[in-house]
């Protein structure tokens, strides 16, 4: 069956002979990009903070290259993002920063080593760009304004010229140059980490600084001329005669504020170094990725693998990338089950319900008594341990399968403990039996209750029968499957990483899409009321699919005009006539107010307590139709964060609104202003509006912004912060 979406057509599935299409949603489960803006930054979760300058308001800029951002510790000991938003990707987001730099005049300079680019950031938020580079790794700028850039993969310092132009500042070939800094002469300084020394530039005139200290790759100069120079768990100071003093100091990444005093890295936090002792500036390392006893949307994972629920409604996540286990209770706590772990997998529970799960960086298969306390409890045999496994399974005979990922192999641990291999080591990856043949780093693993074992890899759903023999089920699309589990019907629910989607496969072969715009799933287990929950672990998130239960749109007559937010207005139009003009109008199970009626069209006031995401619009018993609710039309400033109080647009700077919805015409207005509409696009029925704001009488703080598609209103204004 097809299901074409209104507001968006959007397709689940890509048909086939082979396989069925569902329409299914997905939703917001678990987890956020939580960044702490507007909170003292001693709260703020830092994944991996990197280079730090020092501006001229005495705040502190540094990217955090782990979470995609750079950030801003203000004097009043609080935290905001100057530029992306914790998730990686081009554009106005980041991916990647390593180094930045404050300007004279407080421009910001950041290094986008993952988009292979030099981003400006102006203190009225706007923007530009610069490319050419391979990895440009750090950057400086010098008291006249001069930037400079180290290109880490290109062996070279560029000076960046206002028109983008590049021009290396050395003949000499550098090894992996890093840190850079200029002193109050315009003497640049490169951490030429590669070659293990730093070294002086001044009219093409190279002077080695510091030497035979380790690969330096974070340097910072103060105004005495003294050279400190980061060593991990020291730090290095060469004064102007070229003493070299060591502080037994942990720093990454080194600065100096607008006091002389020494700013660090250490240990996922900004840390300032005094006479008096180290102080904390910004980041806690015990909550980067935890959350835990905090509100919901302040949870954060990092990829997370798998997830499985016990009998209590206490829902399992393998947090792999923090080495945790994870916990979310039935009131909706969330907590740490097991901590100091290497990299868990996947869970399984026995026939006593005590979970386990794998651990494929030690090699371990560990098991969580009821108590809560955890245990060893196979590494493989003696003669074959187990090589990253991932996977697992129980059979009804109480017997654990492994996908023993590592050794190519799957493997079976007895009930008294015995380990052996059931498949893999031979030398075809044809279909056979058993040990005769090989397979390609098994991930999945599922047992059905025929003792028919399922398993995923390199792009194939196998299984393995009571008789020994592997076979490949034939003409299934996968990439990359990861997780496999059964649904209540017996169905295969398989993650496939590397498509970006979840398909149900039938044990007879044939196939269906459930959800086709998910990030690297690795994982997707039925819950008891039939939705399914996905390990979406390239988006640090836990993801819902529900089912659509939506009448097909071509055997619907209503069409939904405007952008459903809980509490706005949104238009009902039919080519037929509605049944009465008192017609009652639901979206989901909640009615709505009528506000006028005409033959084929009513006007209503949407529920104001709607969740987000897919739910179906009812007019009477008479007609339904699909529609996405949405908790307001997104408005991104031209730093790509969410205009907001703490985050307003600038006067003459652009923005930009995502709404769904479809049109090629757009006019827009503020204070009865007109706003240039620079780009409109229409990727199916989500709208992106790119506008450039009006100057001169455009009042600050809080307006309604009026939008036109096509000649028709939106019903719902909206409203955007201007600085």
């Amino acid at each position: 069956m097809g299901v074409l979406l209104r507001l968006g057509l959007v397709i689940l599935g890509v048909c086939s002979v082979a396989h069925a299409q569902s329409a299914y949603g997905v939703y917001e489960f678990a987890g956020t990009e939580f960044g702490g803006d507007g909170q003292p930054a001693t709260r703020a979760p830092l994944v991996q903070p990197q280079g730090i300058a020092v501006d001229r308001d005495g705040s502190i800029v540094f990217a955090d290259a782990g979470d995609h951002r750079v950030r801003r510790f203000l004097p009043n000991g609080f935290v905001s993002s100057v530029a992306g938003d914790g998730i990686a990707g081009p554009g106005m987001r980041l991916r990647t920063p390593y180094g930045v730099a404050a300007a004279p005049n407080r421009d910001i300079y950041v290094a986008d080593l993952g988009n292979a680019r030099v981003v400006r950031v102006a203190p009225d938020g706007s923007r530009q760009e610069f490319g050419g580079f391979q990895q440009p790794r750090n950057v400086a700028v010098d008291p006249n304004g001069v930037v400079y850039v180290s290109d880490f993969g290109a062996n070279t310092v560029y000076k960046l010229g206002l028109d983008g132009s590049l021009k290396s500042v050395t003949a000499e070939p550098l090894r992996s140059p890093a840190g850079l800094t200029c002193d109050s002469a315009g003497v640049l300084y490169v951490a030429d980490s590669g070659n293990q020394r730093v070294i002086a530039l001044k009219n093409g005139a190279i002077r080695t600084v510091l030497k035979d200290f380790g690969a330096v790759t974070s340097i910072a100069v103060d105004g005495l001329g003294k050279l400190y120079a980061a060593g991990g768990d020291r730090v290095a100071v060469v004064a102007p005669s070229g003493e070299v003093t060591i502080l037994m100091t942990e720093a990454d990444e080194v600065a100096l504020d607008i006091h002389g005093s020494l700013i660090a890295v250490a240990r996922k936090q900004i840390r300032t170094y005094s006479p008096g002792g180290v102080t904390v500036l910004a980041g806690n390392a015990g909550i980067a990725y935890t959350g835990d006893g905090r509100p919901r949307d302040e949870w954060r994972f990092l990829h997370p693998t798998a997830t499985i629920r016990d009998s209590a409604g206490n829902l399992y996540i393998a947090d792999t990338g923090t080495g945790r286990v994870r916990r979310i209770d039935p009131e909706g706590n969330l907590s740490t089950l097991v901590a100091s772990l290497g990299e868990p997998g996947y869970f399984a529970f026995d026939l006593k319900n005590r979970l386990y799960f794998s651990d494929s960086k030690s090699g371990s298969v560990y098991r969580i008594e009821l108590d809560g306390t955890s245990k060893l409890f196979s590494r493989g045999s003696g003669t074959k341990p187990f090589v990253r496994p991932l996977g697992l399974a129980f059979d009804k005979g109480g017997r654990l399968y492994v996908a023993d990922t590592g050794n190519a192999m799957l493997r079976r641990i007895d009930p008294d403990g015995f380990v052996s291999t059931i498949a893999g080591g031979g030398t075809s990856t044809k279909d056979g039996f058993g040990t005769s043949i090989a397979l390609e780093s098994p991930v999945g693993i599922a047992v059905d209750g025929g003792n028919t074992v399922w398993f995923t890899e390199a792009g194939r759903l196998r299984k393995m029968g009571f008789d020994g023999r592997v076979v490949t089920l034939p003409n299934i699309p996968l990439v990359d499957p990861r997780g496999l589990h059964l649904d209540s019907q017996g169905r295969l629910l398989v993650a496939d990483a590397g498509a970006n989607r979840v398909l149900r496969v039938d044990t007879d072969g044939t196939w269906e899409i459930l959800a086709d715009t998910l990030n690297g799933p690795t994982d997707a287990w039925q819950e008891a009321d039939g939705s399914i929950l996905v390990a979406d672990s390239g988006s640090n998130r836990i993801r819902r699919l529900a089912k659509l239960q939506v009448a097909p749109v071509e055997q619907s007559p209503l069409r939904v005009i405007g952008v459903v937010v809980p509490g706005g207005v949104v238009e009902l139009e039919s080519d037929q006539a509605f049944p009465s003009p008192a017609s009652r109008v639901w979206f989901g199970d909640a009615p709505a107010e009528v506000l006028s009626a005409a033959a084929t069209r009513i006007v209503v006031k949407v529920p104001e307590a709607l969740p987000a995401g897919w739910t179906e619009v009812r007019v009477e018993d008479w007609a339904v139709a699909p529609v996405e609710i949405v908790a307001s039309a997104r408005i991104e400033n031209e730093d790509g964060s969410i205009n907001s109080s703490e985050h307003p647009a600038s006067r003459t700077g652009w923005v930009t609104v995502r709404m769904p919805g479809s049109g090629s015409v757009v006019t827009a207005e503020i204070a009865s202003l007109e706003v240039p509409v620079v780009s409109v696009n229409d990727s199916g029925g989500q709208l992106t509006i790119v506008l450039q704001l009006p100057g001169g009488f455009l009042p600050s703080g809080r307006s309604e912004l009026l939008l036109w598609v096509d000649g028709k209103k939106a019903p719902s204004p909206l409203n955007i912060m201007i600085r």
